[in-house]
């Protein structure tokens, strides 16, 4: 009995893995999506772009970035917002901002 609700278990638990794995379309998506948004990220200024790929790809904290960059958490922080502003813009088909 024991037997059969471990495999019971093991079926469901790969039942599950199956249903969250991602197609080729989802990944074809995925890949359109952060090259558009690096395409994006190349229309700032070099201090914004700095501020996003030390956020989003580094995922460092806004005082790391400013220590990084010789600046204050507060002006990271302001940096990456005024970016994130500005992607949010290009990235729905506005002019930079």
């Amino acid at each position: 009995k024991n037997k059969n609700l471990e495999l019971v278990s093991d079926i469901s638990s790969i039942e599950n893995e199956i249903s969250s794995m991602e197609t080729p379309e989802d990944l074809y998506v995925k890949k359109e999506n952060s090259m558009n948004l690096l395409k994006a990220i190349k229309k700032l200024e070099q201090p914004q772009q700095d501020v996003v790929i030390l956020r989003l790809y580094n995922e460092l904290s806004f005082k790391e970035i400013g220590e990084i960059c010789n600046k204050s958490d507060r002006w990271a922080r302001v940096n990456f917002y005024r970016a994130k502003n500005k992607l949010a813009s290009i990235m729905n088909g506005g002019e930079e901002v």
